[in-house]
This record gives structure tokens, sequence and C-alpha cells, in this order.
């Protein structure tokens, strides 16, 4: 009962209170075990970095592959429909088929939006590939140059565990 401190006078008894820090508190220091979970989440996060980049690209590639044709589509109709507006019958079909193309490549990239999911890939890569860099530049300092291993732990723990709550799927 470190933690048992005197009460005012005519309050009787002692009290025990668990906010008096604890002088005889050791600080945690930095070994080989916690160096190697540090290098591990490093690694891991530059390979989420890595993932996230590339599923970000796929994403991008996706949206303009829906993106690009439903704006040229109803140019190229125009174009077609005053070179061939006295033939009404290829007019018809020209503006139904670009109309349902253009209409259908819009709704699917609207409704699955890869504009918003390449930007949040984007940002999960640049996320996690912040985290393993101030990871590994906390580790190549001399340890009696460090922050006090639990304080970092903590830091870098929260992060991760944030990063990997927050991101989206691969």
């Amino acid at each position: 009962m470190d933690n048992i401190i005197p009460v005012e006078p005519g309050h009787g008894g002692s009290v025990e209170s668990s906010s008096v820090d604890n002088d005889n508190r050791e600080e945690m220091m930095w070994d080989s075990r916690l160096e190697t979970l540090m290098k591990g989440w490093g690694d891991e996060c530059k390979e989420k970095s890595a993932a996230h980049n590339k599923a970000a690209k796929k994403k991008k590639c996706l949206h303009r592959s829906l993106a690009i044709p439903s704006i040229v589509l109803p140019l190229f109709m125009a174009a077609i429909n005053q070179v061939y507006s006295e033939d009404v019958e290829l007019s018809v079909w020209i503006n139904s088929i670009g109309y349902f193309l253009s209409g259908s490549l819009t709704g699917i990239n609207t409704f699955i939006n890869y504009a918003s999911q390449y930007e949040q890939h984007y940002i999960a890569d640049a996320r996690y590939y912040e985290l393993f860099t101030e990871i590994e530049s906390i580790l190549v300092k001399k340890k009696k140059n460090r922050v006090q291993a639990d304080v970092v732990l903590e830091q870098i723990k929260h992060k991760y565990e944030n990063l990997n709550k927050n991101s989206p799927d691969i």
C-alpha cells in the first residue's frame, strides 16, 4: 500500500489514492523484443502502403474507364447527328445506343463511386507510409536518444490500430 496518503486532520484515517505518482516506477527499457515488434509493425505498414497504392491505381483506372467514355460519347453523338441529320432512322439508333451507353456508364460510376474509393486508398497509402517512416526514424536512433519505450509503444500502437480500423479494405 505505497499509495496511502494521510488525510487532513478531522477527516479520520488515511485514504488510498490511485492518482498519486509512483516515484519508484521503472522506465520501460528498449529491448530486442520491443524493437522486433516495432520492425514488424513497420514492415506491415510498408506492405499495406504498397497494397493501398496498387488498389488506388486500379480504382483510378476503373473510374477513368467509365468516366471518359461517358463524357466523349455525347460529343460523338452530337457530331454524328449533325452529319446524318436527314437520315432519321440512323439518328434514332445512334441516339438510343448513345444515351443507353452514356447513362449506363455514368450510373455505374456514380453508384460504385470509384473516384472516392481511389482517393481513400491514396490517403491510406500515405498514412501507412508515414507511420512506417516514423517507426524507421525511431529505430535508427541510438537507444539512449529515444523517447521512453512505453510512451513510443503506446503512440505507435494507437496510430497503427487506428489506421487498420479506418482504412478501406484492400
